[in-house]
């Protein structure tokens, strides 16, 4: 019990240092209609972790917290954001009368809680008009068929049950939130604020080599769990409250992309690029080389998107020295420090050659995930597990063409929607800066995830994001090419209050 409260209040110190950062780099004006709802929700659902005396009780705060702290969807989706992206992803194993049904995660008992909570809540007046959020309707079909193919018809209903409560209700709720113009601006200042805090949270563990969350393993009885704490190069490779160290990275670079994109509300000079600064240490801590691959992407996408080519040149004018900086150093740091990524490198380069081999014995439907597996003996690592680190490769070995094609159709026909309707949604700041934002994020998660297995909890934002991209509306009685004159508006950003 020592430990965890003095991890607590470690934690909690730097927490608050975190959103410190954010807080006062914001303009005077808008520090109190943005106030101090995420910082106190944070800190409320770290008190939830460390100090609930079991894990039931722990699951059923997390149920009602969304219901009880959520008088608006604003403040519904401050908490969906804050409880699946910076808590531990805990995960149980649900039986009813010595029958297992599936694998339960605390995201999913809060998901539960955010659906009960976004059907209490009042819908804001001024909506994007409904529309069926195709992605996340391909998605679910694509990974249901997988797990359900080679099994029995009487198990498709847990299958079924537990993929759409893993990510449909979160994704759902998160999506519902986010249909208004004041939704996305509380998304984009929640992900901000929450990325300065997670960034100064894996900066410090990287810095003193101390996983903050890790004592929670040991105090609900998840100590067999598999959580590694692992070095590069002798520091250690942060993950804060993720999974582990590359879904830490993943998450961080879509929280950069939304500093980015509010940047409109931060006091000039240095000031606007503190909380992105801040934010890129986060996204440099887990050392993963997909996670700042994804950063350099964001920062082109974006500039691309909102200023076209010429935006495009010179964020490539200014990244390619700083790329030129780290290869050099990596160069410099020898074949010992090394060791570790290239060995990831190894593995990452067997499992391609393997998985296409393997690819083109069944390339129309995929095949079973346990042949496959089987086939892939010879790849299992160390850890006691065949990783597929790229989940293009994973689709169509599970799927086929087919299934690689849907899952394409998932990442980029949003990008293409956004592609189609920029010059419109750019005529809009607000809704030009959001668009630029899911546009960018978009493209950078589909970088990443060449380099990575579908990390499960950015994918439910990611999902949520890509609905929004066909339906954002222009501000009601603007016409197109003026800017937005609204008294609740500064920089060119809708800020509202929570």
């Amino acid at each position: 019990m020592l430990i965890v409260a003095k991890n607590f209040v470690y934690l909690q110190i730097v927490i608050v240092a975190g959103w410190l950062i954010f807080y006062y780099s914001l303009r005077t004006d808008k520090r109190t209609a943005i106030g101090a709802y995420p910082l106190i929700i944070m800190s409320a659902l770290t008190v939830i972790l460390f100090f609930s005396p079991a894990y039931i009780v722990m699951s059923a705060a997390f149920f009602l917290f969304p219901i009880v702290a959520c008088r608006n969807r604003n403040q519904l989706l401050i908490v969906m954001l804050i409880g699946m992206l910076a808590t531990p992803a805990f995960q149980t194993q649900l039986a009813a009368g010595g029958l297992w049904l599936f694998t339960w995660s605390l995201q999913s008992t809060l998901g539960l809680g955010g659906l009960v909570a976004l059907l209490a809540t009042r819908k804001d007046q001024a909506t994007d008009r409904s529309a069926l959020n195709i992605s996340l309707v391909l998605f679910l079909t694509l990974v249901i068929l997988i797990a359900a193919r080679g099994s029995a018809i009487s198990n498709w209903t847990r299958l079924i049950t537990s993929l759409i409560c893993t990510y449909g209700i979160p994704a759902y709720v998160i999506g519902v939130c986010i249909k208004s113009a004041s939704g996305r601006q509380t998304l984009l200042t929640t992900l901000a604020g929450l990325g300065s805090m997670l960034g100064a949270v894996l900066a410090y563990e990287s810095r003193v080599h101390w996983p903050l969350y890790v004592s929670l393993d040991d105090k609900y009885g998840f100590s067999g769990s598999g959580t590694v704490v692992k070095f590069r190069a002798g520091v250690m490779r942060a993950y804060g409250p993720m999974d582990e160290s590359t879904n830490a990275g993943f998450t961080l670079v879509m929280m950069f992309a939304a500093a980015l994109a509010c940047g409109a509300i931060f006091r000039r000079g240095g000031f606007r690029y503190l909380v992105p600064a801040v934010i890129a240490l986060g996204v440099a801590a887990p050392q993963s080389r997909g996670a700042l691959i994804g950063a350099g992407v964001v920062i082109l996408a974006y500039a691309f998107y909102r200023f076209g080519a010429s935006g495009l040149g010179k964020a490539s004018m200014v990244l390619a020295p700083l790329a030129a900086i780290y290869y050099a150093r990596k160069s410099a740091a020898g074949t010992l420090a090394n060791a570790d990524a290239e060995g990831t490198s190894d593995y990452r380069s067997q499992l391609f050659t393997r998985g296409v081999q393997e690819f083109w014995h069944h390339p129309i439907a995929g095949d079973e995930l346990g042949r496959v597996y089987a086939r892939l003996e010879d790849l299992r690592q160390g850890e006691g597990i065949i990783d597929f680190v790229n989940t293009y490769l994973y689709f169509a070995l599970a799927a086929g063409s087919i299934g690689l094609a849907v899952f394409c159709v998932v990442l980029f026909l949003p990008v293409g929607q956004l592609l189609g309707r920029r010059r419109a949604l750019l005529s809009d700041p607000a809704a030009g800066a959001y668009a630029a934002f899911v546009f960018a994020t978009l493209l950078a998660c589909s970088v990443m995830l060449i380099f990575t297995s579908i990390q499960q909890r950015p994918m439910i934002l990611l999902l949520a994001l890509a609905g929004t991209a066909a339906t954002i509306r222009l501000a009601r009685g603007k016409p197109q090419g003026t800017r937005s004159s609204s008294p609740r508006s500064v920089g060119n950003l809708p800020v509202t209050e929570m």
